[in-house]
């Protein structure tokens, strides 16, 4: 059966993708900090309800299988984290879950947000286009590209090789004016996020398989030299032309917009001046943005100090359950690029990026052929939100162990469900509204180890390791006024009124996916949790990559195809009625 009569098709089996999002469509509000008048001490239970994974990875060692092995080719075995001989989850673990947990809750700012570079791939061949530098600046002009047959080149005439789009061959073509300087108003930032689209593509295999055959770097001289590109011409609303560069025809693009562009008022705190500061700055502490290999930072420096300090947790009473050594499903790294999960579907969009949509396709003459050509429009795209993972309540160790060990995975030891440990969090200095708030966000405003609102923590969340409740024990207060005084708090005092917005959508879409349950009834009518589900049919080891599931869902909208994508499902929110994804398969009619 040849693959290209086989054509992508929903099965009847589905999925619920291990991450959902909380939105921030409300302004972040900051005010001036202020000390409060409370110091005391808050003792905590943290109860594992599914296997804990906190690998130490200072003492990591070799499987004895792959212990000859190259490093890169080893696989990896870890022992649960230890101070000593003492398993531990560190106060900063702990500290950083509470912190993103009422972040969410307050309507904070993404405090931790390292803004990164954005990028992704098209489906549709871009112009073939030669770049010049003089003392001007840079000029952009189109080309036409012709397949290198060894002959010597003419004048005006540059030679560009590039490795095939599966990496299988090398291509050679030449290039050559054909026609007048296209006029851009941003060459020059367009230039310097080629550059950055570069150091993306050198991480590649196929990239550092053929690097010194490659022809991609535009260097700026004055000699006159024209260097082969790619690119892509978007008119803005407000008149101007933008272009896009890339070395490759079929391939990556990086966007002008960065994170910190599409949060708005929900941009980190450190990238502001520091004298007002969101909710969970003020309680938690921050520090003006310094980034040293850039110019990414603010010239007044400066420094709130937290008002909660954590200690480490420790197993209660000393008693501390593993199981060793579990060989681990292989896991992924978050693809921001995949924007169906990530954003929000734009009005009328059949596909889009972080910076335009496409909402319909033209048939353009390319030589001898006839291809798609995306109406593009620039438009604001919004970001899902904030990222969580979701609880496995029928949690299997099928899972999440392996057969096989590989370089990709590792096996790691684990504590057992059922397992608890104990630990503080020593406050100063803070108001009675700001200790209502971190109480009630510990427990997650139900107070009770049989609760089913729960944290996520540790390694592997993704395979549904890591949901732990935790309880508060006791709450002590002393306050220095005229006298001195200690107050001892009942912690449910505390749970009888939520002090956060209950009424707006990112509280309630907290709740559910903090639940222990949300996912039970999906997983009993047949759904798993996992990343995206399809199979291309080929049989080769990447069929069922997870990657599969974006090239079927990306062709298989209104009137798609691979050349011209319509993206037909959006990753749901939480708080819709179905919350499941169906898998693809590719097969004849």
């Amino acid at each position: 059966m040849a693959s290209q009569d086989k054509i992508w098709h929903e099965t009847d089996k589905r999925f619920i993708n291990p991450y959902n999002f909380v939105s921030q469509l409300h302004e972040v509000e900051r005010d001036i900090p202020h000390k409060g008048n409370l110091t005391g001490k808050i003792n905590c239970t943290i109860t594992v309800k599914t296997p804990l994974c906190i690998p130490d990875a200072e003492k990591k060692f070799a499987d004895a299988d792959f212990a000859d092995m190259p490093e890169y080719n080893r696989h990896y075995v870890y022992d649960f984290y230890r101070v000593g001989d003492v398993p531990t989850i560190t106060g900063s673990r702990i500290k950083g879950i509470i912190r993103s947990y009422y972040e969410a809750l307050s309507n904070s700012c993404f405090y931790v947000n390292n803004n990164n570079v954005m990028s992704a791939r098209h489906s549709f061949p871009r112009h073939p286009g030669l770049m010049k530098y003089d003392s001007q600046g840079w000029h952009l002009y189109p080309a036409l590209k012709k397949p290198f047959r060894g002959n010597a080149l003419k004048e005006g005439e540059v030679k560009r090789t590039w490795y095939e789009i599966h990496g299988k061959s090398l291509k050679s073509s030449v290039f050559s004016l054909a026609g007048d300087e296209i006029k851009c108003d941003n060459l020059d930032f367009a230039v310097e996020d080629y550059d950055k689209n570069l150091k993306i593509y050198e991480e590649g295999f196929y990239f550092k398989k053929y690097k010194q055959h490659l022809t991609y770097k535009i260097t700026p001289d004055d000699s006159g030299r024209m260097y082969p590109v790619f690119y892509e011409i978007i008119d803005s609303e407000a008149g101007d032309t933008l272009v896009y560069l890339s070395p490759s025809q079929i391939g990556r693009s990086v966007f002008f917009h960065k994170i910190d562009d599409i949060l708005e008022s929900h941009v980190s705190c450190s990238k502001t001046d520091g004298t007002c500061l969101c909710k969970a700055c003020a309680l938690f502490g921050a520090s003006s943005f310094y980034d040293r290999s850039s110019s990414q930072h603010y010239e007044k420096k400066w420094n709130r100090a937290g008002s909660l300090r954590f200690s480490d947790a420790v197993p209660l009473d000393g008693a501390f359950y593993s199981e060793k050594y579990i060989t681990l499903k292989e896991l992924s790294v978050p693809k921001t690029t995949s924007v169906e999960f990530y954003t929000q579907r734009p009005e009328n969009a059949l596909a889009w990026t972080y910076e335009s949509k496409t909402t319909a396709y033209m048939k353009v003459k390319q030589g001898r052929r006839t291809s798609p050509a995306p109406k593009k429009i620039p438009c604001k795209v919004n970001l899902k939100g904030r990222k969580f993972y979701l609880h496995n309540p029928l949690l299997k160790k099928e899972n999440y162990s392996a057969n096989e060990k590989t370089k990709r995975n590792c096996s790691t030891e684990l504590c057992k469900a059922g397992s608890q440990f104990s630990f503080d969090i020593y406050f100063e200095n803070i108001s009675e509204s700001q200790l209502r708030e971190l109480v009630w966000t510990l427990a997650l405003g139900e107070n009770s180890q049989d609760s089913n609102r729960m944290f996520k923590m540790g390694y592997a969340k993704p395979l549904g390791l890591g949901s732990v409740k935790i309880t508060v024990n006791s709450i002590q207060t002393r306050i220095f006024d005229d006298e001195y005084i200690i107050r001892n708090i009942d912690p449910s005092e505390y749970m009888n009124d939520i002090p956060f917005d209950s009424d707006t959508e990112y509280f309630r879409q907290l709740m559910k996916i903090t639940s222990f349950n949300t996912t039970k009834k999906f997983l009993e009518n047949g759904a798993v949790m996992s990343y995206p589900i399809a199979d291309d049919g080929r049989g080769s080891k990447n069929s069922k990559a997870h990657h599969q599931w974006f090239i079927a869902n990306r062709s298989s909208g209104e009137g798609g195809n691979l050349m011209a994508w319509s993206l037909k499902y959006s990753l749901p929110d939480i708080t819709d009625e179905d919350i499941t994804l169906p898998a693809f398969e590719k097969y004849k009619k």
